[in-house]
């Protein structure tokens, strides 16, 4: 295969359905946050396809990619002709401007090498609140779905509780005193409900789990009223500690995603274009079709 622009390293796997597949390791457009890119070989480069965007958890890097875990989402993914990719984001970023900063320059990347259409978002625990950090303030366009595994979403409670406190002051240069001012239109408990409107979202947490627990993180965003207006929030309570083995069903998340790109491109086919899906996403009389998408940028 052609190496990628700014490609440090390479590997080459193969999925269990036989797809032949690479793993480079890239800094994108010069950036030196290290990401990942799963693409398969045979890859039509010129076929708009989905970017799957994996967001790690606390302290983890670009390595998520080859996580155990995530082997079979990842696989799934490259079957499905998507391209997939992870980045570092520092390390532990809780979703900061430096954090925002990457995965604007990753999706940017990623689209200047392949033709890139919906965005899928995949996260868990940091992983997770970034990834509403991501929703909140739109950082990529076209976001489709996201499925997200234990969520940090309540970045007040990880600093004055959680086991990360002191990473999290940290990534936002903060104290406990000037926290809420800092975090604000970061983390997601900082917004409104309008904020989310039309995303598509799958998550699962646990009662149990004693790094995020559901009470205070997922229940603490829905009490606030700010799933009201998703297309779809699919609430999964599971049960076992921090990230337990019941958090993950790739199958399942995978069909739920392949649904929203599927959706989300039936609409800009019919409505001719990414520009004219914005205007009808976000304030067009669409008859309300696309309520599936709707506050999605174009």
């Amino acid at each position: 295969m052609t190496p990628l622009p700014q490609q440090i390293s390479s590997a080459t796997a193969t999925t269990s359905r036989g797809t032949r597949f690479s793993v480079a390791r890239v800094h994108p457009n010069g950036i030196a946050d290290r990401t990942a890119v799963a693409y398969a070989h045979d890859l039509d480069v010129s076929a708009p396809r989905s970017h799957l965007m994996m967001f790690h958890g606390s302290g983890g890097s670009d390595d998520v990619i080859d996580a155990e875990v995530f082997a079979p989402y990842v696989e799934g993914a490259i079957d499905a002709g998507w391209v997939v990719t992870a980045a570092t984001l520092g390390g532990n970023s809780w979703g900061n401007a430096f954090a925002h900063e990457c995965i604007a320059n990753v999706d940017a990347y990623v689209s200047s090498v392949f033709a890139i259409g919906p965005r899928l978002l995949l996260g868990e625990s940091q992983g997770g609140g970034t990834l509403f950090s991501v929703l909140l303030r739109k950082t990529v366009p076209s976001i489709a779905a996201a499925v997200v595994f234990a969520p940090a979403v309540n970045f007040r409670w990880v600093c004055e509780k959680g086991t990360s406190s002191p990473a999290i002051r940290a990534a936002y240069g903060a104290t406990p005193a000037d926290f809420a001012d800092k975090i604000r239109g970061y983390g997601a408990l900082t917004g409104v409900a309008a904020d989310f409107a039309g995303y598509r979202l799958r998550v699962r947490s646990s009662y149990d789990d004693t790094m995020t627990p559901k009470a205070a993180h997922l229940d603490a965003f829905i009490e606030a009223g700010l799933a009201s207006q998703f297309a779809v929030f699919d609430s999964i309570t599971v049960t076992g500690d921090h990230i337990s083995a019941e958090h993950y069903d790739a199958p399942a998340d995978l069909a739920f995603l392949e649904a929203a790109a599927a959706a989300f491109e039936a609409v800009v086919e019919r409505d001719g274009g990414a520009d004219e899906l914005h205007q009808v996403l976000v304030g067009g009389d669409d008859g309300g079709r696309a309520a599936g998408l709707r506050g999605q940028p174009g």
